[in-house]
């Protein structure tokens, strides 16, 4: 049965509420494999998901709020040599990815740790796997929209980065390239969506995250110990996990407010940290927080609004806001025709759905990337501007 509802599946409401999605169900769902003490009650959990339900929807007023004149809706301007651009930075990232996908290979002993800890014999060149991430929206935009043979390319790059999710239990490095594929092919095509057939491509990630933890995670708790598991068992297993994993972000953020743990981090230093270090000793730890019963002790994950919290107390308001009028404003502009924002949006998405778990701005995967990819269309619009060229532009809204 399809709700005869469509839903533009590129639209920024979308994933923003799918945020405020992530940030309040799980909290009420039951806890039964993953059990710890919940700081607020669920009334208070709903009270405060509203206040942050607010905050979502005053910036996507904000966003709105221009003070250069209004431009007319256009399609994004690509001209050809970015688009050489984008492929060079597709098959530095192809080639690496293979590169680490085979040393896991190589490395894997039985134990999916031992594949997933290979990727530190690459020490910081692993980064370049990433270099694809803002560069992969414009290839896609521009090859759908001339009819460019594309695919190709996406499959080979999709497959390999799905063995590396599987192999080394990051299923991240599947995602942050799945997500922004999608949204540039509805960026592209102008396509709607029933509301049902989003909520199946949301059933089938949620199958992918299921499938993951059973290899990773309740292999090594269940399978390996050689005892016999219950499938219903193991089916409401990895169900809850998936909930906990946000349940137990929300819970740590209910932690720091209830014990004044504002202004006790710095996690938006981390990825120059990290860079740093690569060069020169430095110790910038973050403090370890004992958050005792009121935490799953296999969960790692911060949480986003609690690093804000932490880094920022009740000014992480201000960053919250402001991360999502950019996340609606950077839409706004490619209807616009900005490129760059073409170039961002895509991968902004991924940034607001896991806002849950953490702050991808503060990881290097996505952090370093980013400063690449400014970098190289800085240069690119230095070059454009001093040495006008010849030959043939593409504007894409002068070919139906």
């Amino acid at each position: 049965m399809r709700v005869p509802i469509k839903i533009n599946f590129s639209h920024p409401v979308l994933y923003a509420v799918g945020f405020v999605f992530l940030f309040t169900v799980p909290y009420l769902y039951p806890s039964i494999h993953f059990r710890y003490t919940k700081v607020f009650s669920p009334s208070v959990h709903l009270l405060i998901s509203s206040f942050v339900a607010l905050l979502v929807i005053l910036s996507y007023y904000l966003s709105k709020i221009s003070f250069a004149p209004n431009k007319l809706s256009s399609k994004p301007y690509i001209p050809y040599q970015f688009i050489w651009l984008c492929k060079a930075g597709l098959l530095v990232a192809l080639l690496m990815n293979i590169l680490i996908v085979l040393h896991a290979f190589a490395a894997y002993n039985g134990n999916i740790l031992s594949a997933k800890e290979s990727i530190e014999a690459f020490g910081g060149i692993n980064i370049l796997s990433q270099t694809y991430m803002f560069f992969l929206p414009p290839y896609i935009y521009y090859s759908y929209r001339q009819k460019k043979k594309h695919k190709l390319v996406l499959l080979v790059l999709g497959f390999v980065l799905l063995i590396r999710s599987v192999l080394m239990a990051e299923r991240v490095a599947f995602l942050e390239f799945l997500v922004p594929v999608f949204v540039t092919y509805f960026l592209a095509s102008e396509r709607k969506l029933y509301v049902t057939k989003i909520l199946k491509y949301f059933s089938l990630l949620l199958l992918f995250f299921m499938v993951l933890e059973l290899s990773r995670q309740f292999y090594n708790q269940y399978i390996l110990s050689g005892g016999e598991v219950n499938p219903w068992f193991a089916l409401s297993w990895t169900l809850e996990r998936f909930f906990a994993y946000y349940a137990d972000t929300a819970n740590k953020f209910y932690y720091s407010i209830t014990h004044d743990l504002a202004f006790t981090t710095h996690h938006y230093l981390y990825p120059f940290e990290r860079i740093i270090s690569r060069i020169a000793p430095i110790d910038m730890e973050q403090p370890e927080v004992d958050y005792g019963e009121f935490r799953w002790v296999d969960f790692t994950n911060a949480g986003g609004l609690n690093m804000f919290y932490t880094d920022f107390g009740f000014f992480s308001i201000f960053a919250f806001v402001l991360l999502f009028v950019a996340f609606f404003k950077s839409f706004r502009s490619i209807q616009k025709g900005s490129l760059i924002a073409l170039c961002l949006y895509p991968n902004l998405v991924t940034v607001i759905l896991e806002l849950a778990r953490f702050v991808n701005l503060y990881n290097t995967r996505f952090f370093v990337p980013l400063v690449i990819f400014i970098i190289i269309y800085t240069l690119y619009k230095y070059l454009v501007l001093r040495f006008p060229k010849g030959g043939h532009e593409i504007q894409l809204n002068t070919i139906e």
